[in-house]
């Protein structure tokens, strides 16, 4: 069973904040931004966090990969989570899924410009 954690991304502040995530009874999703006491009900409260889910996997460095990670593997893509899976998009109409032999080399939040590298079609 894979470890499920969060990162969270504050658009307002441009940095990462550490969100406290658990599920109630009833399976809602909730969370606060560490020392606040507002608690946060599926984002909906605050749309300028974006949250990441961890994909299970390290890259071939050990790095835990994210959703909105950049990789590098045979080209530059970025992580999804679509159709009950990750996978690397490699621009708007390419995917594959993800595997650990690929490696981080950024975020779309602190690297929007490695992106450019998306937009042309992977051999």
């Amino acid at each position: 069973m894979r470890e499920v954690k969060f990162r969270a991304w504050d658009r307002d502040l441009c940095k990462w904040v550490s969100p406290n995530v658990h599920l109630d009874y009833s399976g809602l999703l909730f969370w606060s931004l560490g020392g606040q006491e507002d608690i946060l009900v599926a984002n909906l409260t605050r749309p300028a966090i974006d949250i990441n889910l961890y994909t299970g996997l390290k890259d071939m460095c050990g790095k835990e990969i994210y959703e909105a990670d950049i990789v590098d593997e045979n080209g530059i893509g970025f992580i999804v989570y679509k159709d009950c899976g990750f996978f690397i998009q490699w621009n708007k109409n390419a995917w594959d899924c993800l595997t650990a032999e690929c490696k981080v080399i950024g975020n779309i939040y602190e690297h929007p410009e490695l992106l450019k590298e998306v937009i042309h079609e992977r051999d």
